[in-house]
């Protein structure tokens, strides 16, 4: 009897539950009505003028944070863009609506214009903007701020990298509406603003601008037109200017300092190797780092790049002094050569100081004109045929270390031409 009497407890708790649920009527709010009377018969697809009336759309630029993707020559950004029309078929009177000036609707709701990037890099057209929501006012404008984020070709000179600076341009359009159904304009209180992104560890963003263009196509005898953003800045990574400037200075140090090396010393050979090897490694480093098709090629690669050949020359040079003064020589120097590098003004410029040698200069000359008598003793004889060796030997050593330090002057100012070619 107990569990009877629950038993029809609990039945008829659940009844009125459930009447009183069924008597609940919702509310509709003003919000409710007005969405309702602007949007019942609306075409979200059809732009909301009639074909002789122009829709006026106005857009703005808010760069949030930007990447340059430099060996695919891509620029990311990331992205606000605030865009603002007139949609007559969505007005009221604000006093039939309690006072509502303006509500929320979602992205899809309304009518779009058909924006895109005409300098894009995707793979296809894509929706470049987030389904944000828009904001409709009583007098039909309408206000639409969605995040976006753009991948667009950049014409990168990259000529004095790193100290470089680049200019990119992001450039929208309405892909099938000509300017006279949509006249696209900038935002005249701020077309674009660049200096509220969020910094960059490699680029300092210097300015943006923004630019109205029309242009005609072949297909079609209106014209269309194009806002353009421009993004101007400049690298400003420490790193990348230590990898350039640093290694190429200690290459050529190191090559100017081959030649000042004794003649007969094989770390000339040693130095230029190791400098070759240097530019070999840092020429793959920057292949690696840089766009290969670059409309321009890097100074700093053409500096590495001959300074590589300087490198090879210097390779001949030193193997030619080198082979000078540590090979016999049992042939004097020829006449002509020694009168203009050892005797004229060359030699006494660059090689003041001759090498040491076992007898007087005037003794030397003398015992190299001299002829052997039969009756010299042989003692005497071997002594002068190694004197007059010696001789011979001493003047090919002046005569390479001439040829170093001629070498010396020219690579300097070599060195200080490309620098003057490159830089000024």
């Amino acid at each position: 009897m107990v569990k009877a009497c629950l038993l029809l407890y609990l039945l008829l708790t659940l009844s009125l539950h459930s009447f009183g649920e069924a008597n609940d009527v919702w509310v509709e709010t003003n919000i409710d009505k007005l969405k309702s009377s602007l949007l019942k018969n609306y075409d979200r697809f059809a732009r909301p003028e009639d074909a002789s009336v122009t829709t006026n759309l106005y857009i703005s630029l808010t760069v949030i944070h930007m990447e340059l993707h430099e060996t695919k020559g891509i620029l990311e950004t990331h992205a606000w863009i605030k865009l603002k029309w007139t949609d007559n078929k969505l007005k009221w009177n604000i006093s039939d609506y309690d006072n509502i000036t303006h509500f929320h609707v979602s992205a899809d709701e309304i009518w779009t214009p058909d924006l895109t990037v005409y300098n894009s890099a995707e793979a296809q057209i894509i929706d470049h903007f987030a389904k944000t929501n828009k904001i409709i006012y009583s007098n039909g404008d309408i206000l639409w701020v969605p995040t976006a984020k753009f991948e667009t070709y950049c014409n990168m000179d990259l000529k004095i990298w790193p100290f470089d600076e680049q200019k990119c341009e992001i450039k929208i359009g309405s892909w099938t509406y000509n300017s006279n159904q949509i006249n696209l304009k900038m935002d005249m209180v701020t077309p674009i603003d660049a200096k509220s992104h969020y910094n960059n560890l490699e680029w300092e963003v210097l300015n943006g601008t923004a630019e109205r263009h029309e242009k005609f196509y072949s297909c079609c005898p209106e014209p269309y037109g194009d806002v353009t953003f421009y993004l101007n800045f400049r690298r400003r990574s420490p790193m990348f200017k230590a990898i350039a400037i640093v290694p190429a200075a200690a290459i050529v140090f190191m090559t100017l300092t081959a030649f000042w090396l004794p003649p007969q010393a094989g770390e000339k050979l040693l130095l230029n190797g190791f400098a070759c090897i240097m530019i070999c490694i840092l020429l793959m480093y920057f292949s690696q780092l840089l766009p290969i098709l670059a409309a321009s090629s890097p100074i700093i690669v053409t500096i590495y790049s001959h300074t590589l050949y300087l490198l090879c020359i210097s390779f001949i040079i030193s193997a030619i002094v080198i082979n000078m003064s540590r090979n016999r020589k049992y042939s004097p120097i020829p006449t002509p050569i020694k009168a203009i590098l050892l005797d004229g003004i060359i030699g006494k410029t660059f090689c003041r100081s001759q090498p040491n040698t076992i007898i007087g200069d005037n003794q030397a000359e003398e015992l190299k004109k001299a002829p052997f008598e039969e009756n010299d003793d042989i003692q005497i004889i071997q002594t002068n045929i190694r004197t007059k060796a010696q001789l011979i030997q001493n003047e090919w050593i002046h005569l390479a270390s001439i040829i170093d330090r001629i070498a010396f002057v020219i690579y300097v100012i070599i060195f200080i031409l490309m620098g003057f070619i490159h830089f000024i």
